[in-house]
């Protein structure tokens, strides 16, 4: 898997989800249980703890509120594995060693810390259950604890003073985009938030470091190609109006377009739909009469949908507005049910009563087709619109909650285009410092992601779990590059190897000055049997610029293997583990790679797109720009 893959992954993984969603830049708050009153028992923890100050007490007391909060979502989740049945119970507690963690929480600090920790891995995965809101807080309220312990632990008091200075002279900065410096500044904003000091400093923090790091910009114009096309129906109706049963074929012609609605707070849509309505042979029979009649209607129907901060993906009913007009052509009275003397009177008298009621009719007529172009409208959207909620929820709320993040989204829309941002972070994290560049005028798809995109979600952005054998590092190059450097194929008698990715912080990206700045944090490698436990990072720097074949990644210099801490190489791992290291990296991110083309649909479902070609490109103040026009 070369280095441009890695940003490629990254940029085709985000777009989808973007392109139904929105961000905000409200800064979100944290779940606090606070006891007013310090009790005994905070009292007694703080003590055992050697450390009785006041903060000391109260953060005691943040302990046993968020030990109780897990004891009381622990209780709910076990309630929700055996509400599925005996086997599918056993097969969650084994996985997820629930005894085992309980029974951790009643051994030392150190022991409670380990056991959150394993189940936060745990629970990271995508199964099917996970995303129960259960499971959801379950986890949450595991490492609102697993914080909790550590602000309590020796050295609490003056990590909170720290804290607090780092974060008042981040804010003397103009502006912030080292990604070490966000780390810390991150950090340091989760602990004020979980030990609940200075709460107005975090508050201006979070309001300036919690813009949306991902924006998606799409022009009107280009999106309506999706949806816009001929609507036409044929069919056999049949109704009672004013006492008369009609029947006969209807032919509805129309055209379905898109619109945008300016809007600052929302991407807002319009769909509408125009045309008309033609039944040139109904009949109707009202006791010896029969009608023969014709009608035309003219509709207008209109339908809003919003990509919406809190509701998400959301609609109005549709409205439709008809004009339609009725023409009798002849009434008939059936002779085998009258005396041949009443049939003139009968035509007649049928005749005034047409006159009299075509207004009522009409009415009628403009109710009757206003319904069914309304239920046409509803069952043309309801599909689209169920998957788009669907997908917000599990995308936009559902997992990122999993890995204690906040996301947010924001949308807006002007009558030539709209923008859907996200913004994404956990409480220990910070977005977006600012708004991304303006993308060109000619721009039909755009996307603009910020550094901290990658550097905050990147765990389960790119890696489901931290251990990437020989065979998946093989299998990750044949899939993104279709095709695998010698140095990373495996053969039947290649000696096996395997790096372990820190999920925690799996890669840090730095956009800037034209380059992508990329380094992959490893916690162990090993080769042919022998572990080599050491943190290493392996950093590569790309130069990204625009071609006439796509988006150009090209290497700067040579990939750069260092020890995380900074300590000297010993004389095994100089000359056994560097060398190796060296050699596969080199190999996985290659000197030169392209990203060429934007895939769309195609096929008449989608309308005629046409071509769009890669006319920005721009990397730089933590920045990554890409638009097609």
């Amino acid at each position: 898997m070369d280095g441009f893959c890695l940003i490629r992954r990254g940029i085709v993984a985000t777009l989808p989800a973007l392109c139904l969603l929105a961000l905000g830049a409200s800064a979100p708050g944290v779940e606090r249980v606070i006891d007013a009153v310090k009790s005994p028992s905070a009292i007694a923890e703080s003590q055992q703890l050697n450390a009785p100050t006041s903060f000391a007490v109260a953060q005691a007391d943040r302990v046993i509120a968020a030990r109780a909060d897990l004891a009381r979502t622990l209780a709910s989740f076990r309630s929700l594995l055996a509400r599925q049945g005996a086997d599918s119970e056993a097969g969650w507690l084994a996985y997820l060693h629930l005894d085992e963690f309980e029974a951790a929480l009643d051994g030392d600090t150190a022991a409670r810390l380990r056991a959150i920790d394993d189940l936060r891995l745990r629970m990271r995965t995508d199964i099917v259950g996970l995303e129960e809101p259960e499971a959801v807080e379950f986890r949450a309220a595991a490492a609102r604890y697993r914080e909790q312990l550590k602000l309590a632990a020796p050295g609490g008091e003056q990590r909170v003073r720290d804290a607090a200075n780092y974060v008042r002279a981040a804010l003397k900065d103009v502006t912030i985009v080292d990604p070490d410096t966000a780390d810390k500044l991150g950090i340091a904003i989760g602990i004020l938030e979980q030990a609940e000091q200075d709460l107005d400093l975090v508050e201006t923090a979070r309001a300036r470091w919690a813009y949306p790091n991902a924006v998606v910009h799409v022009n009107t114009e280009f999106v309506a190609q999706y949806i816009a096309r001929d609507v036409s129906d044929y069919r056999m109706q049949q109704a009672t109006i004013l006492g008369t049963q009609t029947r006969g074929p209807a032919s509805t012609k129309g055209r379905l377009e898109l619109i945008t609605v300016p809007n600052d707070h929302a991407a807002q849509f319009e769909l509408r739909m125009g045309g008309s309505t033609l039944s040139a042979g109904n009949v109707g029979r009202n006791g010896p009469a029969v009608i023969y009649s014709s009608s035309r209607s003219q509709f207008q129907g209109s339908k809003s949908l919003f990509i919406h901060p809190l509701s998400g993906v959301s609609d109005r009913p549709a409205s439709v507005r008809t004009n339609a007009s009725i023409g009798i052509k002849r009434i008939d009275v059936e002779m085998r049910m009258l005396p041949n003397v009443l049939q003139p009177v009968v035509e007649r008298a049928a005749w005034n009563k047409a006159g009299e009621s075509q207004a009522a009719v009409t009415q009628e007529v403009e109710r009757l087709t206003s319904q069914r172009i309304q239920q046409r409208f509803e069952a043309e959207i309801a599909e689209p619109l169920r998957t788009a909620q669907d997908y917000f929820r599990d995308y936009m709320v559902v997992r990122p909650t999993r890995f204690d993040e906040v996301p947010a989204v924001v949308s807006r829309s002007t009558a030539d285009y709209f923008e859907v941002g996200l913004r994404q972070m956990s409480h220990s994290q910070v977005a977006a410092d600012g708004g991304p560049p303006t993308f060109t005028e000619s721009t039909k798809v755009g996307a603009a992601l910020h550094q901290s995109l990658f550097n905050n979600a990147s765990a389960r952005a790119f890696f489901a779990d931290p251990m990437m054998t020989d065979e998946r590092i093989e299998r990750y190059c044949q899939i993104v590059t279709m095709s695998v450097p010698q140095e990373l194929r495996v053969f039947s008698n290649s000696k096996p190897w395997s790096l372990m990715i820190d999920l925690e912080r799996p890669n840090t990206m730095k956009f800037d000055d034209g380059k992508a700045d990329v380094t992959i944090h490893t916690l162990q490698w090993t080769l042919d049997g022998k572990q080599y436990t050491r943190a290493i990072d392996i950093n590569f720097v790309y130069r990204v610029e625009n071609s006439r074949l796509g988006m150009l990644f090209t290497r700067v210099g040579e990939v750069t293997v260092t020890a995380a801490d900074g300590r000297p190489w010993t004389a095994e791992e100089a000359s056994q583990l560097v060398p190796f290291v060296q050699t596969k990296c080199n190999a996985m991110f290659q000197e030169q790679g392209r990203f060429s083309s934007l895939i769309l649909p195609r096929g008449e479902g989608f309308g005629p797109l046409g071509q769009i070609t890669l006319g920005q490109v721009e990397c730089d103040d933590g920045w990554l720009v890409i638009g097609y026009q």
